[in-house]
């Protein structure tokens, strides 16, 4: 099932700005939305979520959980799995203009 995250939310909770596929205890990036904290970190299609803001993610409730308790213009890290590496950027949820 893939999920449009951009949108999920309420307009107070911050958005990553990626399309996900939620599969076997993994939640994959299927698609980054142009101008968004996700395509600003680097994030790439394909790229596995593994935490966010130092909490473990595994499916999308986590992830959905996580940005319920992020402010707007905090700055966290992302981790992700690319082509089998592990990754850590920073992420910044700007507030909306």
């Amino acid at each position: 099932m893939i999920i449009n995250l951009f949108n999920i939310f309420n307009i107070f909770s911050p958005k990553l700005g990626v399309w996900i596929d939620e599969k076997d205890n993994q939640v994959v990036i299927k698609n980054v939305s142009e101008k968004t904290p996700a395509e600003k970190a680097g994030l790439q299609v394909g790229d596995i979520i593994t935490q966010l803001a130092g909490q473990e993610i595994h499916a999308l409730v986590d992830l959905k959980w996580v940005l319920f308790y992020t402010d707007m213009g905090s700055t966290v890290t992302i981790q992700v799995i690319r082509e089998g590496e592990t990754m850590t950027q920073e992420m910044t949820f700007s507030t909306p203009k």
